[in-house]
């Protein structure tokens, strides 16, 4: 691809569920920005001082780090030598899209900077595999489990904590009833079905649901 002759479309296959992940599209956005700055014979420093813009902005835009205003995206496709009608409109389509807000920011109170990532990004995914030593897999877990492994866990937790913990969790979980979800592999060691957690009915209940689950689609 080149400035002066973009391809038909500038994203070949459509998106899928990444359309309905702000988090994804930031990324993927930033990454077809810095294909087409890169065939522009463009650095991030040029464009930053071409299109007037901060230090370090363009290399941020282009990472997802930096939500990418409307304004900043004509300016870059003009920049690019994006001229094709249908290809900006789309393009800019999809950066309103990345500026709604995600669905898990509302549980900011009880997401941890190591664990949001993941959990920004699973709903996106094509596949998800996991292996779990020691307890059954988050996104597989009944809420009953969940809240039993998160009061055996280490410190004193509030009520209100752990029932915000346990929705958080059961959030992700309705991903996978998505039309796009991603397809579950986990891996559960043997010891982990053996184990006890939350008590007999507590265990029963997961196991039931553990079997439910692996003869869902995915």
């Amino acid at each position: 691809m080149t400035a002066a002759d973009p391809s038909p479309s500038l994203f070949v296959r459509p998106l899928g569920a990444v359309e309905s992940n702000p988090t994804a599209l930031k990324l993927i956005l930033g990454g077809k920005l810095r294909e087409l700055r890169t065939g522009a014979g463009l650095d991030p420093a040029d464009v930053d001082e071409k299109l007037g813009f901060s230090r370090s902005k363009t290399s941020r835009i282009e990472l997802g780090r930096h939500g990418c205003k409307p304004s900043d995206a004509e300016a870059l496709l003009g920049l690019y030598g994006v001229r094709d009608e249908e290809d900006v409109a789309e393009f800019m389509r999809l950066v309103q899209q990345s500026r709604q807000p995600d669905w898990w920011r509302s549980f900011g109170d009880v997401l941890s900077d190591f664990f949001t990532p993941l959990v920004a990004l699973e709903g996106a995914a094509a596949t998800i595999r996991t292996y779990e030593p020691f307890y059954i897999p988050g996104l597989l877990q009944t809420s009953a489990y969940t809240r039993a492994v998160i009061e055996s866990g280490p410190g004193h937790l509030l009520a209100h904590e752990i029932r915000r913990r346990v929705d958080l969790r059961q959030e992700r979980q309705r991903q996978l009833d998505q039309p796009d979800a991603p397809r579950l592999w986990a891996v559960i060691d043997e010891s982990v079905l053996m184990r006890s957690v939350g008590g007999a009915q507590v265990m029963r209940d997961q196991l039931v649901h553990l079997l439910a689950m692996m003869r869902r689609p995915g």
